[in-house]
């Protein structure tokens, strides 16, 4: 969204950097994976979730840039794509990470 005057902003640290930081102050790290499950989605059904706003970072644009910025990402993924029906559908996980032997 950069292109169109608008650089996402950006909210606190990366989880990357907070684990860096942890290992640096000598913490021990665990990954579990608490949860997977299996999720149906299609190029068209992400398109509609960002277009109904459920995102944090598309509540700060402007609607005119919004429209476009939807028009311009249904337009490239037709490119991509070929089709909004195109299938995204995967695994999610929730993920825990123990952190432990940290002062």
């Amino acid at each position: 969204m950069a292109g169109y005057g608008y650089p996402l902003p950006r909210y606190g640290a990366t989880e990357p950097e907070v684990l860096d930081i942890l290992r640096e102050q000598g913490a021990t790290l665990e990954t579990v994976i608490a949860a997977r499950w299996q999720y149906e989605l299609t190029v068209g059904k992400l398109i509609e979730h960002h277009q109904n706003k459920v995102s944090r970072h598309t509540w700060h644009l402007p609607d005119d840039v919004f429209a476009r910025v939807i028009q311009d990402l249904r337009d490239w993924s037709m490119q991509r794509y070929g089709s909004l029906d195109y299938d995204l559908s995967g695994e999610r996980k929730f993920k825990i990470i123990v952190v432990t032997n940290w002062a």
